[in-house]
């Protein structure tokens, strides 16, 4: 199920977001990215600290969630809609991306969580998610 949600979110980085078509591909890829690892953390716990643990799905969900409404937020702009509805998918992506990052900091050196924020380049990470 994880090589599936991996597999879903790589073919969606691979799509070509240039038109309507390549957007609405790109979507779908990410938002099956999502579900397997949704399903798969629903279905299959794992203890804190592992390699497939709780916090460490649900970031992953986030962000593929995250990508796919990017990519909403992109046809979006497109089609010239209406800069309310535009903004409103745009502050969900920001949503998506800080929930992901909130998991990132509650963690502690001894999870898997924080052992990801060292991984990361803190200074890169305040600029996305101001």
């Amino acid at each position: 199920m994880y090589n599936i949600g991996a597999l879903h979110s790589k073919l969606g980085t691979m799509d070509s977001r240039c038109n309507a078509e390549g957007m609405k591909i790109a979507c779908t890829h990410f938002q099956c990215s999502a579900w397997a690892f949704q399903h798969l953390r629903d279905t299959y716990p794992q203890p804190k600290g592992s390699d497939m643990s709780h916090d460490l799905l649900t970031f992953f969900i986030n962000i593929m969630l995250a990508q796919a409404q990017e990519c909403i937020l992109e046809k979006s702009m497109l089609d010239n809609r209406k800069s309310s509805i535009t903004a409103k998918i745009a502050v969900q992506v920001v949503d998506y991306y800080k929930c992901a990052l909130g998991i990132m900091v509650s963690g502690s050196p001894s999870t898997d969580t924080g052992s990801l924020l060292i991984l990361l380049d803190q200074r890169s990470l305040k600029y996305l998610f101001i």
